[in-house]
């Protein structure tokens, strides 16, 4: 039977846990690129495609 010890479930905790937030923080900040330009340039294609 294949169980995963303590540590390797601590391990791969700790790594979802820093994916999650390393996404979290990509999404909050795209979205504070987002709406700087959007002020600056109206919601237009070349304000988004500068986003992606």
């Amino acid at each position: 039977m294949n169980t995963i010890s303590s540590k390797q479930q601590q391990l791969l905790a700790n790594l979802a846990a820093i994916f999650f937030i390393s996404g979290f923080s990509a999404l909050v900040y795209q979205v504070s690129w987002q709406r700087l330009l959007f002020t600056g340039f109206g919601v237009d294609l070349t304000s988004i495609t500068l986003i992606i």
